[in-house]
């Protein structure tokens, strides 16, 4: 009788010393049932994509502090702020889009009608007085570093989620316009049923 050592190489060695070769291939097949197949681990799953956003900022926005209870910058008015660069002083200037009592959030826009009297636009910064040339309002901008209503900000300012001009036109039609003679007459037809 022959003794079967542990190893999986040495019972093929085995098998072929101590069987007749009428029986060899019926035990290498009993062999290879009776041990069990290496296991092979499983390749890793891809990271799962971060789902994406449910909303993204499209404007600027800053947080403020120091504004009494019951009063609000106005949808719509020109904010200023006075910053310096180069030892000069300049002047930011933005419009509101409206304003979180709650949180003390700004969000506001800056085009070509909030340049400076020099014909730059700037971007408010640091954290000097902004004011609201309407409301007459003054506010501190904070050093906030976070999200607050899903807006991220550092410093107390967001810039938008979205990069101007960065988009994919999907769709364009060209439709030529329908020329009308002042004289013209037009017969419209309707069909009414009861």
């Amino acid at each position: 009788m022959c003794f079967f050592p542990c190893v999986f190489s040495f019972y093929i060695i085995t098998l072929f010393f101590c069987f007749p070769p009428s029986r060899f291939i019926y035990y290498i097949i009993a062999i290879w049932s009776i041990v069990p197949s290496p296991k092979i681990p499983a390749p890793p799953s891809p990271p799962s994509p971060s789902p994406p956003p449910t909303s993204v900022n499209a404007c600027y926005a800053v947080q403020v502090e120091g504004i009494l209870d019951g009063t609000s910058f106005l949808s719509g008015e020109t904010i200023e702020q006075t910053i310096t660069i180069d030892s000069v002083d300049r002047i930011a200037k933005g419009t509101v889009i409206s304003y979180d009592t709650t949180n003390g959030v700004i969000p506001y826009s800056q085009n070509s009608s909030n340049t400076d009297v020099d014909g730059n636009l700037y971007r408010f910064a640091g954290t000097n007085t902004i004011k609201g040339v309407t409301s007459q309002l003054g506010a501190t901008p904070t050093t906030f570093g976070g999200t607050l209503t899903g807006i991220p900000f550092v410093n107390g300012y967001s810039v938008p989620q979205i990069t101007a001009y960065s988009g994919m036109m999907t769709y364009l039609a060209n439709v030529s316009p329908v020329v009308r003679d002042p004289l013209q007459t037009e017969r419209i037809s309707l069909l009414i049923s009861f």
